[in-house]
């Protein structure tokens, strides 16, 4: 049986409520600093699902994503060339 810990969390309400999370598993979820996906203006809220209930259900769910994650060569490529794809503005909008 792997070790588990006990978190404290804040429940909706303002009670207190205790859910157990795999240490290991905690020490994952705090190193990085995970986002819930972007809505249609391109903003992220920030998620902590080490200390709270909902968060660590949507990371349970695969919703959240890693900004510190390491990413494939091919990933990261592709992503660069995103960035670095050529711009052309005209004269007139200048």
């Amino acid at each position: 049986m792997p070790c588990m810990t006990w978190v404290p969390l804040e429940a909706v309400v303002g009670l207190r409520e205790i859910i157990l999370i795999p240490i290991l598993t905690t020490g994952f979820l705090k190193k990085g600093m995970w986002l819930y996906p972007p809505d249609e203006n391109g903003n992220s809220l920030m998620a902590r699902p080490a200390t709270s209930e909902e968060d660590y259900r949507a990371f349970k769910k695969g919703i959240l994503r890693n900004l510190f994650e390491r990413r494939s060569k091919a990933d990261r490529k592709e992503f660069r060339q995103k960035l670095d794809a050529e711009v052309i503005v005209s004269d007139e909008i200048l």
